[in-house]
C-alpha cells in the first residue's frame, strides 16, 4: 500500500534537491532561481513539498549554500568573467541568505547545532529526551502537537523511526553517573530533586502510555518470517529531531525505510512504543533502586502490575515456550540492570541459554537481534561483533546480575508455573 501524497511530495522533494547543484541550473541564475523558490513561488513550493520537506529543503539548501558558492566561483574563473559578470552572478546571493534566515525565524526552526549540548548536563540531556518520548506518544491521539509539520491527522504507530542530530536514550551513562554522584556528591539535596523530578515525569509518560497506547484499538500485531522481517504494517510514524525539536509525520506504508534518503541526522532509531516507555521503566527502576526517594514525595505506582506482556512468543526463533515468559524474563532484566551491554548481555544471554530459555543460537546472530530489536546501537553491534563472542558465564555472574536474575526468574516463570 502506497501513500500517494507522500509519493508525490517525496518526488518533488528529490526534484528541488537537485537545485543544490549548480549544473542543474544556469549558473548564471541559479541564486535568483533559489531565492524565487523560497519568495515569490514560495506556495507553489510548499504545495509541492508539504510542511513536512519544505522543512528539510530549507535545512538542505542552508547546509549547501557554500558548496554552491565554491562550484559558482569555479564556474566563472574557468568562463573568465570580469566582475561585473561576477556581481550579476552574486547578486541575489545576500537575498537568498536572508531569505533562509527569514524562514528559520519565521518557522521557529534552529539553524545550527546548539553548541550548549556539547557541555549540557546529563540530567538536562534526560529531560529532553523525556520530551522526545513525550512528543512521540502524545503525537499519537492529538493531532494539534504536529507543530506544524505534521502530515495526516494524528494515529497511533504501529511502527516508529526516528532521526536525531543528538544521540539519544543512552541509559548506560545516565545510570553511572548518578551512582556516582550518589555516592560522592556534596549537595545530595539537588540530586534528590533531580531523581525525584525524573520519576514524577517518567511516571507521566509511563501512565500515558498504559492509559492510551498499550491497548488501542489501531495496535497491530507483527508477523516475522524465517528470515526476521516483518510481514505486516498499518501505520508509520517518522520523526526528525534537530535540537530536541521534532517534525513528523504519519503513514500507512508498506515496511520500507522511505526515510533513509532524505533526512540525514547522524542518529536514527527503529522502535515501538513499547521501546521508548521501556527508557521511562529503566529510569523509574533504577530511581526506586537507589532509595532515595520516598513514596509520599513522589507518584509511585507498581509498575509490574500495570504492565501487560503478551501471552504469544513474539520471538520463537530466539526464546523457547510458547508463550512470552522467557522474553519477558530477558525485557526485566535488560530494562533494571544494562550498564556494562557488553557484560551485562554476555550473562543474559549465557544464562537463560544455560536454564533452557534461549535457543540454539549463535552469538553473533544473537548479537544481530539485539541490534534489530534496538537493544544495543549500530556503533556498538560492531563492537560486539569485533570480539565475535560473548563472555563465558563464569566471567560475568557475580555482583547484582545474578541475584537479580534469580529474583525475576522466580517471579515471571517459577510462580507462574
Amino acid at each position: 500500500m502506497k501513500n500517494t501524497e507522500f509519493e508525490h511530495q517525496s518526488n518533488a522533494y528529490s526534484n528541488y534537491i537537485k537545485l543544490f547543484h549548480p549544473s542543474f541550473l544556469s549558473p548564471n541564475t541559479i541564486y535568483r532561481d533559489l531565492y524565487d523558490i523560497l519568495s515569490k513561488d514560495l506556495g507553489l513550493t510548499l504545495a509541492s513539498l508539504g510542511d513536512y520537506f519544505f522543512e528539510k529543503f530549507v535545512f538542505s539548501l542552508n547546509d549547501n549554500l557554500n558548496k554552491i558558492r565554491d562550484e559558482v566561483n569555479i564556474y566563472s574563473q574557468n568562463n573568465n568573467f570580469n566582475d561585473t559578470q561576477r556581481e550579476y552572478i552574486f547578486y541575489h546571493k545576500k537575498f537568498l541568505q536572508n531569505r533562509i534566515n527569514d524562514l528559520f525565524k519565521e518557522y521557529n526552526w534552529k539553524k545550527e547545532f546548539n553548541e550548549k549540548e556539547k557541555t549540557m548536563s546529563n540530567y538536562d540531556k534526560i529531560l529532553n529526551e523525556l520530551k522526545v518520548i513525550e512528543i512521540v506518544f502524545k503525537s499519537q491521539m492529538n493531532p494539534n502537537i504536529h507543530l506544524g509539520s505534521g502530515i495526516g491527522l494524528a494515529r497511533y504507530c504501529n511502527e516508529i523511526f526516528m532521526y536525531s542530530d543528538v544521540e539519544l536514550f543512552k541509559i548506560g551513562n545516565y545510570k553511572i553517573e548518578y551512582a556516582s554522584r550518589l555516592e560522592n556528591s556534596n549537595n545530595r539535596l539537588l540530586l534528590i530533586n533531580e531523581l525525584a523530578n525524573i520519576y514524577n515525569i517518567s511516571i507521566e509518560l509511563y501512565n500515558y502510555y498504559v492509559l492510551n497506547l498499550s491497548n488501542h484499538p489501531n495496535k497491530r500485531d507483527f508477523f516475522k518470517g524465517k528470515d526476521a522481517t516483518q510481514q505486516k504494517i498499518d501505520s508509520t510514524g517518522y520523526y526528525n529531531f534537530i535540537n530536541y525539536r521534532a517534525s513528523f509525520c504519519f503513514f500507512g506504508v508498506e515496511l520500507i525505510d522511505i526515510g533513509s534518503a532524505f533526512l540525514k541526522n547522524n542518529f536514527s532509531y527503529r522502535c515501538k512504543n513499547e521501546t521508548l516507555v521501556n527508557f521511562c521503566v529503566q529510569l523509574l527502576e533504577f530511581i526506586k533502586l537507589t532509595g532515595v526517594l520516598l513514596d509520599k514525595n513522589t507518584k509511585i505506582i507498581e509498575i509490574d502490575k500495570n504492565i501487560k506482556s503478551e501471552s504469544k512468543n513474539p520471538f520463537p526463533l530466539i526464546f523457547t515456550g510458547d508463550n512470552d515468559k522467557t522474553f519477558v524474563l530477558f525485557e526485566k532484566f535488560v530494562t533494571t540492570h544494562i550498564i556494562d551491554k557488553y557484560t551485562d548481555f554476555s550473562f543474559i544471554f549465557q544464562q537463560m541459554k544455560h536454564n533452557g530459555y534461549i535457543s540454539d543460537i549463535k552469538h553473533l546472530k544473537f548479537m544481530k537481534w539485539l541490534n534489530e530489536n534496538n537493544y544495543i546501537s549500530e556503533k556498538e553491534y560492531e563492537g560486539f561483533k569485533e570480539k565475535n563472542t560473548f563472555k563465558s558465564l563464569n566471567k560475568c555472574s557475580f555482583g547484582t546480575r545474578l541475584n537479580l536474575y534469580l529474583k525475576l526468574k522466580e517471579e515471571i516463570i517459577s510462580n507462574s508455573d
